[in-house]
């Protein structure tokens, strides 16, 4: 038998319920809503996440859910992804924060949704698919923050420290450092204490091509 003849005839006799049951386990929230915004499917992860019962309407959701862009925008619902997948957008990857009005419950998700049409082309449905991105947000605030404290600690040492890496490249000179060389900024380091024989040390840690090649200067 042919793979695709194969692979048709098991998924003939792939059971309603363990496809549901598949769904129901999945990390990601899932969700089917009709023309009127009324919540027809919803799996564990999406229940848990809206804390609505499946039947749900507009009025539920819109009385519940406040949505709000990463920079603290308000977005209706008529504006959210789920409607506009059911006027017939595709939306992928929209990044919202959510708070739940009843529960005080607050997370970052990503939304993606597709609609759903009939035989005439017609939207009749919503799939949408929701990922819970909060602990990964703050995993990423942390390590900006954690980024920040060590260039503080850096830029304010008393003793010039350059960060260089396998190749040799500078990655960046503290202040220290550079007055060190009598400069305020590395894009201001004058060529003229570069002896001939260093320029490919000067290349190497800069970056930049050596002043004493191109003829140009920084100072």
């Amino acid at each position: 038998m042919a793979f695709s003849e194969r692979s048709s005839s098991e998924a003939d006799e792939f059971p309603l319920h363990d496809l549901r049951a598949a769904i129901d386990s999945m990390p990601q929230a899932v969700l089917v809503l009709d023309r009127e915004y009324r919540i027809l499917y919803q799996n564990a992860a999406a229940k848990w996440m809206s804390a609505l019962e499946t039947g749900s309407s507009f009025a539920d959701v819109q009385r519940a859910i406040e949505r709000r862009t990463p920079d603290g925008r308000l977005i209706e619902l008529e504006d959210g992804p789920v409607m506009r997948a059911l006027r017939g957008e595709t939306v992928e990857n929209e990044e919202l924060h959510i708070r739940n009005r009843d529960t005080g419950r607050e997370f970052t998700a990503v939304y993606s949704a597709v609609p759903i049409r009939d035989n005439e082309g017609s939207v009749v449905r919503a799939v949408v698919n929701i990922s819970d991105v909060t602990e990964q947000r703050r995993s990423e605030a942390a390590i900006r923050a954690g980024e920040a404290r060590l260039q503080a600690i850096i830029d304010n040492l008393a003793e010039g420290l350059v960060v260089v890496d396998a190749q040799s490249r500078a990655l960046t000179w503290n202040p220290a450092a550079l007055r060190l060389h009598g400069h305020e900024t590395l894009n201001r380091i004058c060529p003229t204490w570069i002896a001939s024989e260093n320029c490919t040390r000067f290349e190497l840690w800069t970056g930049r091509p050596c002043p004493l090649k191109t003829g140009r200067s920084n100072a």
